[in-house]
């Protein structure tokens, strides 16, 4: 609740509010976005992911669902309006269990731990406290004006570091070097072969639907 406040009262004016959270969160939200807040903040949340009884989770993307699950976040939200409402997933037919992640795996945790290490030391280099995240939302603002980071948040202290990130300057070197870390020696996919089908934001031809 304290971050909610301490992100409105001071200049942001965006808030994402993750639609998977465990049961209860919704509360938090829902007393947190009336009066003052709302009108101050652009209001975004997410659809896409759907768990069924065999705690599978599921991607959907058909009109019919899409509907059902902005009725349901705009009630579990007591809003009117979201102002941003976005699809976390592309794939509407594949089933996902998430399970472990390649890179994390301990054949490639070394491998990658060296990378971190390299990453540490320019954070460190930069001022970024107290981990390298700061470095990384640099990284993500100096992408160009049309990429825009959307950091977690539950504390309003990790908000203030969040934002500490507008600050870091990076070089060209810098950005060379962190673009050589993210290219070329990491070990392992960021998700295993079965979920790589919403990876990437390629759908089938709009002359390939079918409306029911």
């Amino acid at each position: 609740m304290s971050a909610f406040h301490g992100c409105s009262s001071a200049f942001c004016s965006f808030l994402q509010v993750e639609p998977y959270v465990y049961a209860g969160r919704y509360d938090i939200h829902l007393q947190a976005l009336q009066g003052e807040v709302r009108e101050k903040v652009q209001l975004a949340t997410k659809f896409g992911i759907v768990a069924n009884p065999s705690k599978k989770r599921e991607i959907r993307g058909d009109p019919a669902y899409v509907r059902e699950a902005c009725e349901a976040s705009l009630k579990r939200l007591g809003v009117d309006c979201i102002d941003l409402y976005y699809q976390r997933r592309i794939d509407t037919t594949i089933p996902i269990e998430v399970t472990d992640l390649p890179r994390f795996q301990p054949e490639n945790v070394k491998k990658n731990g060296e990378i971190f290490e390299r990453v540490n030391e320019m954070a460190a280099k930069k001022g970024c406290t107290p981990t390298p995240s700061q470095l990384a939302l640099a990284w993500v603002l100096y992408q160009g004006s049309d990429v825009c980071p959307i950091p977690g948040t539950t504390k309003f202290e990790n908000f203030n570091n969040n934002v500490a990130a507008l600050s870091v300057k990076l070089t060209q070197e810098d950005m060379a070097e962190l673009e050589s870390y993210a290219s070329g020696d990491i070990v392992g996919d960021r998700y295993h072969e079965f979920l790589n089908t919403w990876k990437d934001s390629e759908t089938p031809p709009l002359s390939s639907w079918k409306a029911e």
